[in-house]
């Protein structure tokens, strides 16, 4: 975008989400979620309502 408007931004780093740390654990987090997923699946034919909360 800096590029595209020729303007410069000050405020320093942009993507603080992205550190090798965040990365990792959005990795983990993921692998959990999948498991649940396949562990315990939200799709029966039980019409009673389920939540998807893993913690």
């Amino acid at each position: 975008m800096e590029e595209f408007t020729h303007l410069t931004d000050t405020t320093g780093i942009q993507h603080k989400g992205s550190t090798e740390a965040r990365i990792k654990r959005d990795e983990s987090d993921l692998e959990e979620m999948q498991t649940h997923m396949i562990n315990c699946t939200p799709y029966t034919t039980d019409p009673t309502l389920k939540t998807l909360s893993i913690r």
